[in-house]
């Protein structure tokens, strides 16, 4: 079953299996709640949208079944997880009429800022460590002034949860698109890489 694509797992699961499920559910939802949490920054709100698109998978899941023994060409599941991701995020902050928060705001009190834990974990001096967290709030910045589809497009390809074809697929874009949207937020970003090095 480790091997067994998403795909099969889930019909699978349409036919009764609670374990195709279990797989399915170990396999992705780290990476889900990750991806969420990067634009929801709040936990507890990560935590409802990531259960809120499980409770989607399941409720369609007969559908998605059908979809995938029939789709030409083939239907590939998890680049529809994670549109359902970028699109449960999007319907969220609709709904409260709450922009996605900026860099200008604190880091989240889990204190789990991603370059807050890479400090912790190398061990760095409290003066690298700042200059760390400096670097972190230059690119959001820059990230909160990009429109939202190419910064979801940005972060579902940072760390490598989705290759440049399932983002293409992801967002029904051809992977040209993809590679142009990564670049451009990357350009955005290159004067915070720049100050960063120097200060290297």
């Amino acid at each position: 079953m480790k091997d067994e694509t998403d795909e099969s797992l889930l019909a699978r699961y349409a036919t009764g299996d609670i374990k195709a499920f279990d797989t399915l559910y170990a396999r992705h939802n780290v990476s889900i709640y990750s991806y969420i949490k990067k634009s929801a920054k709040d936990p507890d709100v990560a935590a409802e949208l990531t259960q809120a698109l499980w409770e989607k998978l399941i409720k369609n899941t007969d559908s998605l079944s059908s979809r995938i023994s029939e789709a030409v060409p083939p239907f590939a599941l998890k680049p529809y997880l994670f549109r359902m991701a970028a699109n449960l995020i999007n319907d969220h902050y609709r709904l409260s009429d709450t922009k996605v928060s900026s860099a200008e705001n604190s880091p989240s009190p889990d204190g789990d800022d991603p370059m807050v834990l890479l400090a912790d974990d190398n061990q760095i001096s409290p003066e690298d460590a700042g200059i760390l967290q400096e670097l972190s709030n230059c690119i959001e910045r820059r990230l909160a002034t990009v429109s939202d589809e190419f910064r979801n497009t940005f972060e579902l390809t940072r760390d490598n949860i989705l290759s440049y074809a399932e983002a293409a697929e992801t967002f029904n874009l051809s992977i040209e698109t993809i590679k142009s949207r990564v670049k451009t937020v990357l350009k955005k970003i290159r004067p915070c890489l720049e100050m960063h090095n120097d200060q290297g």
